[in-house]
């Protein structure tokens, strides 16, 4: 299988926030059975090629494809099923983490938008945070725009809205 950063910059690109962050034998095990899946997937023509990684020190789960088309409903159905065997299995939350990734005290963590709140106000997070955007659906935006400071995204005017708000408390 080749690595994320061999696939061309059109692949396709699913991203899954992973809370807690995997331990390396549990993201080592989850590459493997989605790898399996993918290269079932591959035998059958639905893709071409595809790469499994587990980032930002067991916090992200990156699944990418080379295909002219997304995957079927089915598809994403199984890969949904090993998300949830695996979620099972280690009690990190693979389907439904916390939707936000900052880096806080040097490591990607994953937060809601009350864990963000909590952040900000303690002073770990502000506009030069290292925001991972994961809504990039493609190697590369994920190459491009998916770890930068959060001035520079969709967080920004959140982050400003949290400090004005704090700011005119009495």
């Amino acid at each position: 299988m080749p690595a994320l950063s061999e696939l061309p910059p059109s692949a396709h690109l699913v991203l899954r926030p992973i809370h807690p962050p995997l331990a390396p034998d549990a993201a080592a095990a989850l590459v493997q059975a989605i790898d399996k899946l993918f290269a079932q997937f591959t035998r059958e023509d639905r893709i071409s090629t595809h790469a499994v990684e587990v980032l930002a020190d067991g916090a992200v789960l990156a699944v990418a494809f080379v295909d002219d088309s997304p995957l079927s409903g089915c598809s994403h159905d199984k890969l949904g099923q090993i998300l949830a065997a695996h979620e099972a299995r280690t009690g990190s939350k693979l389907l439904d983490a916390p939707p936000i990734m900052v880096k806080v005290d040097g490591r990607p963590t994953c937060v809601d938008r009350l864990g963000l709140k909590a952040l900000i106000a303690a002073g770990q997070v502000d506009a030069n945070t290292i925001h991972w955007d994961l809504r990039a659906d493609s190697v590369g935006a994920w190459q491009e725009l998916g770890r930068r400071p959060a001035r520079e995204t969709w967080l920004a005017p959140l982050i400003e809205r949290f400090l004005v708000a704090r700011a005119s408390r009495p």
